[in-house]
């Protein structure tokens, strides 16, 4: 968009080739779309920016990151525009994983244990990862002449409701592979970053520090460094269905019961940290 007005009763956001939005109280959305444009590019940002901000409106704290369901809760992985988000949510997909929201993730604020609510079942895919994980040309499709990502719709292996929030991967570029701890400071901060209105580089206030602050309590965060190279993606989501399943191993019982053997769909319970 090129242009943004933010605050918790409205939000303006205007494009040159899609139109404006107005989004009042969290409860009304005014569309005055360019003459001629799309509805598939109305939808687009209808269902990415503005969802968020009409969330935003809500007092709920709302994520950019692409999500899926492993072991009863959800994890999240955060990162840059490019940085491979929805790819890491696709490489889990591919292992037997259900998606759970590709780009809009929002966090219920006033919950003891961080609970999170589904979006859409669909990923958002560059062509080349999506050749990377062998996923079939003929089940995506053009989500809109500008895009140059493609839309997959995921008909089986989608879960939607709420689910806790079991932990949190920052995704950054590096030519080893590791996953490292973040400390609760640096977890805060990216938490800050990788959040609306933050996003639409307007400030949330002391509000969304708190919001902020609460999750990085309540959610083990890491930092996931990879190497660029696709061909790395099966290895890469190996690596990270093994950490999340040491982390859930860890984790007292009554905040996460059950964790799923890959790809078979039975639970079994996990023992007392």
């Amino acid at each position: 968009p090129s242009y943004f007005s933010v605050s918790t009763e409205e939000v303006i956001i205007s494009s040159e080739d899609v139109g404006t939005f107005l989004v009042r109280g969290g409860r009304e959305v005014c569309v005055i779309p360019m003459a001629g444009v799309d509805d598939s590019r109305i939808r687009l940002s209808l269902v990415g920016v503005v969802m968020a901000f009409v969330l935003y409106q809500r007092g709920i704290l709302v994520l950019h990151a692409a999500t899926i369901s492993l072991g009863g809760g959800a994890v999240a992985f955060l990162g840059e525009s490019g940085f491979g988000k929805s790819t890491m949510a696709a490489a889990l997909y591919k292992r037997g994983y259900n998606l759970f929201t590709d780009d809009v993730l929002p966090v219920d604020p006033d919950s003891d244990i961080a609970m999170v609510t589904s979006g859409f079942p669909q990923f958002k895919l560059h062509p080349e990862a999506a050749a990377a994980l062998d996923y079939d040309p003929n089940s995506l499709h053009e989500l809109h002449s500008s895009q140059e990502k493609l839309g997959c719709r995921v008909d089986n292996g989608f879960e939607s409701g709420r689910l806790p929030l079991s932990c949190i991967y920052v995704l950054a570029r590096g030519e080893g592979l590791k996953i490292e701890r973040l400390q609760l400071s640096q977890g805060v901060i990216e938490l800050v970053r990788h959040s609306y209105p933050t996003r639409a580089q307007h400030c949330g206030g002391a509000a969304h520090f708190q919001q902020c602050a609460k999750i990085a309590n309540q959610v083990p965060m890491y930092r996931l460094v990879r190497p660029k190279e696709l061909s790395l993606l099966p290895q890469i989501a190996l690596l990270v269905e093994q950490h999340v399943l040491s982390v859930l191993n860890s984790q007292p019982y009554h905040l996460m019961d059950r964790v799923a053997r890959p790809g078979s769909g039975v639970l079994r319970p996990v023992e007392a940290a």
